[in-house]
């Protein structure tokens, strides 16, 4: 298969807010080639072999991709500072902008046109979730509720008298999900709720088309940070708003 021509925007995407080390290539056609591991906490090593690997089979060097994607956060700490760290160190020599993408928001668009609003959330540990809410009637998650850290036993309770669709890793952090009534919730199937670079990549595709997420260079790159949420590591990432 010939490589794609480099008039078409290719965005090399990065997501490693979670146990899940994902890398794609995404084009406006959809996903060149995309690759998932369970890694735990072994994102580092296996981070840019991942990335080497899908430029080989996709028959791309670096100078074939315009942007670079990165699962800015809320996720974990270290998985988020790695990924971060990974897209900048693509960025920065080849002059690439680099795009941000919200974790949840990138959850939220593996659940496409659902007619309820969507809570995507991740595992925070200490009992907790980050979650936010998204309308993505429209196929592209519109942020409804900011991401917030709450228990994981109040997730449910705060959508209370609100149909909801949830997704997410950190469905499997609420066991009161479990036995809530269809009738007020649904949950993703398990292949929807895995994070996925290509659906960073496609979030990011369209939001640079509309203008809703930032493609920064220089200066606003370098001092940009992953969104943590809680504590002293919460940084100045920027959440987004929707198209």
């Amino acid at each position: 298969m010939p490589p794609p021509m480099a008039a078409e925007p290719i965005v090399l995407a990065l997501e490693t807010a979670t146990p899940v080390c994902s890398v794609a290539l995404v084009t406006p056609k959809g996903a060149l080639a995309a690759s998932a591991l369970d890694v735990g906490m072994r994102h580092a090593g296996l981070l840019f072999v991942e990335v080497r690997r899908l430029l080989e089979a996709s028959r791309l060097g670096m100078e074939g991709i315009t942007h670079v994607a990165v699962s800015i956060g809320p996720g974990s700490f270290t998985g988020l500072r790695i990924g971060l760290s990974a897209a900048k160190g693509l960025c920065l020599p080849a002059g690439i902008p680099l795009v941000p993408v919200p974790t949840l928001a990138a959850l939220a668009f593996r659940v496409p046109l659902a007619r309820w609003p969507v809570c995507a959330s991740v595992d925070a540990r200490r009992g907790e979730v980050y979650a936010g809410v998204y309308d993505t009637s429209d196929g592209w998650p519109r942020l409804l509720e900011a991401p917030r850290v709450v228990p994981a036993g109040e997730l449910l309770a705060r959508r209370v008298g609100q149909p909801t669709v949830f997704t997410g890793p950190g469905v499997d952090a609420c066991s009161a999900l479990e036995g809530a009534p269809r009738e007020v919730s649904a949950v993703a199937p398990a292949e929807c709720r895995r994070a996925d670079a290509a659906a960073v990549g496609a979030v990011a595709l369209e939001a640079v088309r509309t203008g809703a997420l930032p493609a920064l260079t220089g200066a606003a790159m370098e001092t940009l940070e992953p969104v943590y949420l809680r504590g002293a590591d919460t940084g100045p990432g920027q959440p987004w708003r929707g198209r």
